[in-house]
């Protein structure tokens, strides 16, 4: 290389002024490590600055599709999070006085509400319909963009079109998703970064609109509690109540009640008043009297 093509190398950079564009330091990098082995007498240095710039192509590439793979994981866990809560909430509060049962079986955690359609059916079953939150339809919407990320073409994909068309990228016509056959390994979705705005907001208003209390008809069965009605001062009202291990016995729930190993009888725990002023209650069911004494194991059917 002469004097005056190292001098204007130097001004312009290596790989000339349109290189420059770029503002990547990689193709530099690229550039002075396969520099190492120009020979002038053997080599153009037109070759070295093509691959250099080829190089720097690539690395943005790869960066821009890490950027693009993060946001689509990012909009998808947000999905997944919502799910896992609705799920846990609902089993913990179900079972909290019952045991649940499908088809006779007990269910588990595990088995319970599964997906977003469980889910729906499970509601179906309360007094309150989820599809009255005005937020429903929106997750719903992000139900169908992680599907669509997770597993590309299919139902989800069709139904997204319908709602959110200009998600898809296309080349002249034809969906880049179909094209590579994947969401993640090609930027293949196009999804604003305002959208997750949306998602959250309304996420968070369904949290807010759900009520505090849902009762749902469900198939159930007692508790079998290892323990006696005991009298338990609560902690944040001073208020006396009756449990039995952990669980407080609440107004109007079903009881069976246990007198001196003999047989369980059912009842309507009915206490009124303050529960520390009263050493027993006579409920009648049908042709028993039921008596409701401490230190009596009970079964509950709440």
């Amino acid at each position: 290389m002469t004097n005056v093509r190292k001098k204007e190398a130097k001004k312009e950079g290596p790989l000339g002024p349109s290189f420059l564009k770029l503002k990547n330091r990689k193709p530099w990098e690229n550039f002075n490590e396969i520099g190492a082995y120009f020979d002038p007498d053997r080599h153009d240095q037109a070759d070295f600055a093509e691959k250099a710039r080829d190089f720097g192509i690539g690395y943005w590439q790869t960066l821009n599709l890490m950027k693009y793979n993060t946001y689509m994981m990012t909009l998808a866990t947000l999905y997944q999070v919502w799910e896992q809560q609705i799920r846990e909430l609902s089993f913990r509060e179900i079972t909290r006085y019952h045991k649940l049962y499908s088809k006779g079986k007990e269910v588990q955690f595990k088995d319970f509400c599964i997906d977003f359609g469980h889910i729906k059916r499970l509601f179906s079953e309360s007094d309150w319909p989820p599809e009255s939150a005005l937020s429903w339809d929106m997750i719903n919407e992000l139900r169908l963009v992680q599907n669509v990320i997770k597993h590309g073409d299919g139902t989800a994909a069709e139904q997204l079109k319908k709602i959110q068309p200009d998600y898809f990228r296309d080349v002249s016509g034809t969906l880049i998703m179909d094209l590579y056959s994947s969401t993640l390994n090609e930027i293949a979705l196009s999804i604003p970064d305002t959208a997750i705005d949306r998602y959250r907001d309304a996420l968070i208003d369904f949290w807010k609109y759900i009520p505090e209390w849902v009762h749902f008809t469900i198939e159930t069965a007692p508790i079998q509690v290892k323990g006696p009605i005991t009298l338990q001062k609560e902690t944040d009202t001073g208020s006396w109540a009756h449990y039995v291990q952990e669980q407080r016995l609440t107004s109007d729930c079903t009881i069976q009640i246990r007198f001196q190993k003999k047989k369980w009888i059912s009842g309507t725990y009915q206490w009124t008043g303050d529960p520390a002023d009263q050493t027993e209650l006579h409920s009648k069911n049908s042709s028993d009297v039921l008596i409701f004494r401490l230190n009596h194991q009970i079964i509950l059917e709440v």
